[in-house]
């Protein structure tokens, strides 16, 4: 066997707005021998091989030539950056918060000649409320929670909305159907914050909220404050999930530390562990989830987590009672969020007598599961599968 040496890559300053990055190692004939994430040396045989860098975007960066690695040594690779255009536009992809223009400049642009397009901009409405307690139909829901006035959607200009923990929040936006339906589209909107402000003001509890370009109906983008939080919403958007996953795992795995380094978000750690329990990766879940829970009470999808968690580790009692929490919360932010729910309540409440006897639930829990059930099932069709965070288009 040969000795072994390592490969370390960290991103330069044109891609640091991209976060940490999944880097592949491969032999000169394309086949992969190792994976890991910048910033953290990947260990490999001595030889020589063909670096790969993973962007947010999916695109993958090269190396020129081969990286040679001698035994006890690490090797740092060259990898061939884009063009500028094109690496703004992926450094762009991960961090939307960079492509926020200035009134002035949106004026520029929509006047700037005949190749100009012209902007759209979407007025929506605001709910607020308890989606998951509200629920009895469409229209009881819709009418006990609809705010007045609107606000505008863009495709260019960022809208900040600040953090409600007390109250579920949807931005609602319109668009017709082949065939003529009105439908409402519900799109919920989460925020972020540093869990541990280590060297940063506590603030930053908020969200900015964009159109996406040229997509219809319209689609909600979020952007956070944090860099590598957008970059791994990025990667999830981009359905890479081997990617998804050696971001997430490099940053889970860390436990506890992970969470007090300056500048870690809530939205990244959440979005990390659906990436984890969509690859069935459990080790470290249960202690990551009680973090989350510990430092963001208010966070509803934690109790839809721990009751997945607990329930693939065929502990159905704890997963029960995370159950009984979960529809005392708030409405999941991840749309997955509300596929899990709905299938535990499913597999719990179809149970016989004699096996709900074994999971120490009360008769008036599983009263409020059993109604919880009943809601999201009416509330399923019409949920959007194809976006991260829940959405819902209801028909007029």
């Amino acid at each position: 066997m040969r000795e072994a040496g390592s490969i370390f890559w960290t991103p330069p300053p044109e891609l640091a707005d991209a976060g940490a990055l999944p880097v592949k190692v491969r032999t000169p004939e394309g086949v992969l021998v190792a994976s890991g994430i910048s910033g953290v040396a990947i260990a490999v045989a001595a030889g020589s091989y063909r670096v790969g860098i993973v962007m947010p975007n999916g695109h993958e960066l090269f190396t020129k030539g081969e990286t040679k690695v001698r035994a006890g040594q690490s090797a740092t690779p060259l990898v061939i950056l884009p063009d500028e255009g094109t690496r703004t536009e992926m450094v762009s992809r991960a961090n939307p918060a960079s492509m926020q223009m200035t009134e002035a400049m949106t004026a520029e642009n929509a006047t700037s000649g005949p190749a100009a397009l012209p902007l759209r901009v979407v007025a929506a409405q605001q709910w607020c409320g308890t989606w998951l307690g509200e629920w009895a139909s469409p229209q009881d829901a819709l009418m006990s929670g609809l705010q007045p006035g609107t606000v505008e959607l863009s495709e260019t200009t960022q809208k900040l909305f600040l953090a409600d923990d007390a109250h579920d929040r949807f931005l609602i936006t319109r668009h017709i159907r082949a065939g003529g339906t009105e439908i409402l589209r519900f799109t919920i909107v989460p925020h972020d914050q540093c869990v541990v402000c280590v060297g940063e003001e506590a603030q930053g509890r908020m969200i900015r909220a964009t159109l996406r370009e040229g997509v219809e109906p319209p689609e909600i983008k979020y952007a956070s404050e944090f860099d590598e939080t957008n970059a791994l919403l990025n990667f999830v958007e981009a359905g890479v999930l081997s990617e998804m996953q050696t971001v997430s795992a490099g940053f889970i795995n860390k436990g506890e530390s992970a969470m007090l380094q300056s500048r870690v978000s809530l939205l990244r750690g959440l979005t990390g562990a659906y990436v984890m329990l969509r690859a069935n990766a459990l080790d470290g879940m249960e202690a990551w989830l009680g973090q989350l829970q510990e430092m963001a009470e208010f966070l509803p999808d934690t109790y839809t987590l721990q009751a997945e968690v607990h329930a693939r580790r065929g502990e159905h009692d704890k997963a029960a009672q995370a159950l009984v929490r979960a529809t005392h919360a708030l409405c999941p932010w991840f749309r997955a969020g509300i596929s899990y729910l709905l299938e535990r309540l499913k597999l719990y409440t179809d149970l016989d007598t004699e096996t709900r006897a074994t999971l120490g639930l009360s008769t008036n829990e599983w009263v409020l599961i059993e109604r919880a059930r009943k809601r999201l099932e009416r509330m399923a069709p019409m949920l959007v599968v194809s976006q991260i965070f829940t959405t819902f288009d209801i028909p007029k």
